[in-house]
C-alpha cells in the first residue's frame, strides 16, 4: 500500500508557477491558442475564431482571433460588433437586426404593434427612425424618419432620403429641402409681395399668413429665386425711421445711368451658357451705391483642372496651365473627381504653381478659384423701386406734356377759325374786286384810270 503524497505549500507554489509560465508560452505562440466551442457540432470551430456558440439551426456567435470582431449571427463579423439576421424580422419577435439580404441599414423591432421600429417608436411618437432600403412600412427609398410616425409613408415628419433629399410633411421630397408643410402667422405688419402675373410689387393686408420657411435673417442663394405666388417683404411705417420722399427727377437721372448689359456666367458647369440681361453691379455702384452690397464669396478666377499634382504628405501642389492670380495666404476652393468643394488656403506660389496643405490629399483636382473680401451683390428690390419713382416722375412728365398738348390743341382750333374767317373775308374782297373791275369796264376806263378818279373829276 502506497502513502499518499501531501502538497505541501511549496510544492503547491511551484506547481502553480509552472503551470503560469506554460500557459504564458501558450498564449505567447504564434502556432499553439485556446479555441472554444459551445452547443451543436462542439468538435467542429472555424480556424480564426476564439470562441464559437452554435444553436442548432447553425446559427453563430463567434469572437475571431485576428482582431477581437464579435459576430452574431454571422462568422465573419467586419467589425467590432456585427450583428446579422438572415431573414425579415416579424413584428414581436426580433430584438434586432443590422443589416439583411440586400440591405445595409439599421433595423429595430421590439413591440408587436404595427410600427414600432426601435424600442423607442410607437405609432404616433415623435422619435428616431431608421428604414431598411425598400421597407414598405416607412418609404422605398427613406433612410431616415423623424416621426410624429405613421404606418402610412406619406404621414407628417421629416424624412431624409437615401438622395439626401430632405422631405417635412411630405412624403417624397422633390429637392434637397422640401416643405409640405404651412402654418398661419399673424402679424400686424402690412406685406408687400411681387406678383408673378402682374409682374408687380403688390400690397398684402395685416393678418395671417400662410407661411412654410420663416427666416429671421437673410437667406443667401448662388442661383436664382423662383415663386409662383410672390415674394413678400415687411413695410410696416412702424418699423421705419422716415427720412423723406425721394425725389423723382433724380430717380429719373438715376435710372437712365444704369447700363443692362448682355452677358454669361463663367461657372459653366453649374449655370451653362445661358445669356443673362442684367446689371454689372460695379457699374451699378458708380451711380446708385446703395443698391449693391459687399460679403466674402469665391470668384472663378481660375477655373480649371490641375494639369499636375504632387503630393508630399499633406502638403499638395497644383500645376496649372498658366499663373494663377493667387498670393500666399489666399483660401482657395477646390473640386475633387467626386465633385466634393474642398476649402484650403495657399501656402506658396511659384510660377503656374501653387502649393496647399490638405489633410487627406487626393490626385486629381479642379480649381475654381480665389475667396474675395469685396465680392458684390446686387438688390435688384431697390433698382425696381427706383423704377418705380422714376416712373411715376416720366407719369407727371406726360401728364405735363398732355396739359401743353390739349393747350396747343385749343389754340390750334382758334387759329384754324381766323383762317376760315379770312379765306371767308379774301372770297368777299376778291366778290368786290370782280364788281369793280366789270363796272370800270362798262364805263369804258382804261386800265390806268379808276372809277375813283372819274368820280372825282
Amino acid at each position: 500500500m502506497k502513502a499518499k503524497q501531501l502538497l505541501t505549500p511549496a510544492m503547491a507554489a511551484k506547481t502553480y508557477l509552472s503551470g503560469m509560465i506554460a500557459l504564458g508560452f501558450m498564449l505567447t505562440s504564434s502556432s499553439v491558442f485556446a479555441q472554444v466551442k459551445i452547443g451543436s457540432n462542439p468538435t467542429i470551430i472555424g480556424a480564426n475564431q476564439n470562441l464559437e456558440i452554435e444553436d442548432g439551426s447553425g446559427t453563430k456567435t463567434v469572437v475571431t482571433k485576428d482582431k477581437g470582431f464579435v459576430g452574431i449571427g454571422t462568422s465573419a463579423p467586419i467589425s467590432r460588433l456585427h450583428v446579422h439576421e438572415t431573414a425579415l424580422p416579424v413584428f414581436g419577435s426580433t430584438i434586432a437586426a443590422f443589416g439583411r439580404p440586400g440591405n445595409k441599414l439599421f433595423f429595430f423591432e421590439t413591440s408587436a404593434t404595427l410600427g414600432a421600429y426601435n424600442g423607442l417608436v410607437k405609432e404616433g411618437d415623435s422619435h428616431l427612425i431608421f428604414s431598411p432600403d425598400g421597407d414598405p412600412y416607412i418609404d422605398a427609398d427613406a433612410g431616415m424618419v423623424i416621426g410624429p410616425w405613421s404606418v402610412n409613408p406619406a404621414s407628417p415628419g421629416l424624412k431624409i432620403m437615401e438622395s439626401g433629399n430632405v422631405g417635412i410633411n411630405v412624403a417624397s421630397p422633390l429637392a434637397p429641402l422640401h416643405v409640405g408643410l404651412t402654418k398661419s402667422i399673424t402679424s400686424s405688419a402690412a406685406y408687400l409681395y411681387f406678383n408673378i402675373q402682374s409682374g408687380a410689387l403688390v400690397p398684402a393686408a395685416a393678418g395671417a399668413q400662410p407661411i412654410s420657411i420663416y427666416s429671421a435673417g437673410s437667406i443667401v442663394s448662388g442661383n436664382g429665386f423662383m415663386s409662383t405666388n410672390g415674394v413678400i417683404t415687411s413695410s410696416d411705417v412702424r418699423i421705419k425711421d422716415i427720412i423723406g420722399k425721394s425725389s423723382t427727377i433724380q430717380d429719373l437721372a438715376t435710372l437712365r445711368s444704369i447700363e443692362i448689359t448682355d452677358y454669361s456666367l463663367k461657372d459653366k458647369v453649374r449655370f451653362g451658357n445661358k445669356q443673362v440681361k442684367k446689371v454689372i453691379a460695379q457699374q451699378l455702384e458708380s451711380v446708385y451705391p446703395q443698391a449693391v452690397s459687399r460679403t466674402a464669396d469665391y470668384i472663378p478666377n481660375i477655373y480649371a483642372k490641375a494639369q499636375h499634382v504632387t503630393i508630399e504628405g499633406k502638403f499638395v501642389t497644383l500645376t496649372l496651365a498658366k499663373a494663377p492670380e493667387l498670393i500666399v495666404g489666399d483660401q482657395v476652393r477646390l473640386y475633387t473627381k467626386n465633385n466634393e468643394e474642398v476649402y484650403t488656403k495657399v501656402t506658396s506660389v511659384t510660377g503656374n504653381s501653387f502649393t496647399i496643405n490638405i489633410d487627406q490629399p487626393e490626385s486629381e483636382y479642379f480649381v475654381f478659384g480665389k475667396k474675395v473680401e469685396d465680392f458684390r451683390a446686387v438688390d435688384y428690390d431697390a433698382i425696381a423701386m427706383l423704377n418705380v419713382s422714376a416712373t411715376q416722375e416720366l407719369a407727371k412728365e406726360i401728364e405735363e406734356l398732355r396739359t401743353q398738348n390739349l393747350a396747343l390743341q385749343t389754340k390750334l382750333v382758334q387759329i384754324n377759325e381766323l383762317k376760315a374767317e379770312n379765306l371767308a373775308r379774301k372770297e368777299q374782297s376778291d366778290k368786290l374786286e370782280a364788281k369793280l373791275a366789270n363796272i370800270e369796264k362798262r364805263l369804258g376806263l382804261s386800265p390806268e384810270e379808276n372809277v375813283s378818279s372819274v368820280v372825282r373829276k
